[in-house]
C-alpha cells in the first residue's frame, strides 16, 4: 500500500500493515512513528511520504518540537507541511513561540559610539580628605554623577548622587577641573577602586559606618574593602637625602594649608605663649631658640608611630599626584619622606618639623598685620642652623 495521504499512511504504519517501501525503511519509520520526540534528521532522511507521516503522529500527539525542527528543512515540501502542522497545533489551542520566520524583521541598531567620562579625584587636604566624581549611565538613558568623600581616618564619609545629562556634566568637569587653583585628576576606573578601597579598608578599622546605599554604588563600581592598598614599599637608598628637602612640600600650592590638628594648635600656641610673656630677661637669640625648641618639641610629640603613617599615606599620595601634574622634583621627595614615615624612621624630619613651623610663622605674619599667604605662596625660609660658638681656646660654647 502506498498512500499520499499522511493520516492514512499513518495508520497503515500503526496497525503494522505492509507497504509498497523496504522493510528496512517501513519499520524505521513505524519505530519513529511511535516515538514521542523523533529526532528530525532521521524523519528527514525517510522518503516523504513516510516523513509526512511520523509529522502526523505528533500533530496527534500534541507536540511540536518535530515541526519546529522540520520548519527549517531544506526540503521545502517538509518545511511547507511542518508550519502547516504547527498553524493546526496553534489551532487546537498549543500556546507556541513566535517562530523566526514569522517575525517582521527588526532593525538593526546603529552601534552606540560610547562616550567616557573621567574619574576625577582631588588632591589630599590637610586633614587628609579626598573627593572623587565618578559618572555612570543609567538604565533608560541619561548619566548618574556619584560624588564620594572620604579621609584616611574614617574612610568613606559621604556619597551623593544625582541624575544630570550629558550637557550638563561636560559643564560641571570643566568648571571643577580647576577649582580655586587645585586641579582634579583623571584617573583610571583602576585607580579610582585602588582609592576607595583603601578608604572603605578604613571605615571597617574604624568602625565608621558606610553611609546609607553606599556599598551597593560602590559595588556596582567594582569596588571592594583593600586593606593592602595602605602599605607603602620600603625605604630606598637617597631617601634620606631627599627628606632633607622636605620643608619645601610646604612651599607647594596644595600643601600651604597644612597645618597640626586643632588640639596641637592649641598645645604649641600655649607654649609660645609662654616663651613670648616670660619674665626671665632673655636676648633676642635665645628667645628665638626657645620658641623653636617649643615647635619641635610639639612636633616630636605630635608624630607617633601612627601620626607618622597617617602622614606617609597623604605625602605618598600627593606624590602621584606631583608627578600627573609636571612637578617631579616634589614628587620625588614626597615618595621619599612618606616611606621613611611608614617604616619609622627615627628622629623628627623636616617635613614634619616645618608643619609646626609654619604656625609660628603665621602667628608672625599675623601680629605684624601682614596678609595670610595665598595659595601658593612661598613661606620664609625655615630657620637657619645656630651657629657654634667657641671658646678662645677653641671648645664648644652651648
Amino acid at each position: 500500500m502506498k498512500s499520499a495521504d499522511p493520516r492514512a499512511l499513518l495508520d497503515a504504519l500503526l496497525s503494522g500493515a505492509e507497504l509498497a517501501f523496504p522493510p528496512e525503511t517501513t519499520g524505521k519509520a513505524r519505530t519513529l512513528a511511535q516515538a514521542e520526540e523523533p529526532p528530525a534528521a532521521e524523519v528527514a532522511s525517510l522518503p516523504e511520504p513516510l516523513a509526512l507521516a511520523v509529522l502526523e503522529s505528533q500533530i496527534r500527539q500534541r507536540r511540536s518540537a518535530l515541526a519546529e525542527a522540520l520548519a527549517e528543512s531544506g526540503s521545502k515540501p517538509l518545511a511547507k507541511a511542518a508550519k502547516r502542522a504547527l498553524y493546526q497545533l496553534r489551532s487546537l489551542g498549543l500556546e507556541l513561540p513566535e517562530r523566526r520566520a514569522d517575525r517582521p524583521p527588526q532593525p538593526q541598531p546603529a552601534p552606540e559610539t560610547r562616550e567616557e567620562f573621567p574619574f576625577l579625584l582631588s588632591p589630599v587636604t590637610g586633614t587628609g580628605e579626598r573627593a572623587l566624581l565618578a559618572a555612570r549611565p543609567r538604565r533608560g538613558g541619561g548619566l548618574e554623577v556619584l560624588q564620594i568623600v572620604f579621609d584616611d581616618e574614617q574612610g568613606i564619609r559621604e556619597l551623593s548622587a544625582a541624575e544630570v545629562g550629558r550637557g550638563a556634566l561636560r559643564k560641571l568637569l570643566k568648571e571643577i577641573r580647576s577649582k580655586d587653583g587645585q586641579h582634579h585628576l583623571e584617573v583610571s576606573a583602576a585607580e579610582a577602586r585602588e582609592a576607595l578601597g583603601a578608604a572603605w579598608a578604613k571605615n571597617l578599622a574604624s568602625r565608621t559606618p558606610l553611609p546609607k546605599e553606599a556599598e551597593e554604588d560602590l559595588r556596582h563600581l567594582g569596588v571592594q574593602p583593600n586593606e593592602r592598598a595602605l602599605a607603602l614599599p620600603l625605604p630606598e637608598e637617597g631617601d634620606a637625602g631627599l627628606a632633607l628637602e622636605g620643608h619645601q612640600l610646604h612651599g607647594q600650592p596644595e600643601l600651604t594649608s597644612w597645618l597640626p590638628p586643632e588640639k596641637q594648635l592649641r598645645v604649641l600656641s600655649q607654649r609660645l605663649e609662654e616663651v613670648t610673656a616670660s619674665p626671665l630677661q632673655l636676648t633676642p637669640e635665645q628667645k628665638e631658640e626657645q620658641l623653636f625648641q617649643k615647635v619641635r618639641a610639639t612636633a616630636e610629640e605630635f608624630f607617633t608611630p601612627e601620626a607618622k603613617r597617617l602622614y606617609a599615606g597623604r605625602l605618598w599620595a600627593m606624590a602621584s599626584y606631583f608627578e600627573r601634574t609636571g612637578r617631579p622634583g616634589p614628587g620625588a621627595i614626597a615618595r621619599a619622606e612618606a616611606r621613611r614615615l611608614f617604616h619609622l624612621s627615627p628622629g623628627i624630619s623636616r617635613f614634619s618639623e616645618f608643619l609646626f613651623e609654619k604656625v609660628l610663622i603665621l602667628a608672625r605674619r599675623a601680629r605684624a598685620g601682614q596678609a595670610m599667604p595665598g595659595m601658593g605662596e612661598r613661606l620664609e625660609e625655615p630657620r637657619p642652623a645656630p651657629k657654634e660658638r667657641r671658646s678662645p681656646g677653641g671648645l664648644i660654647i652651648p
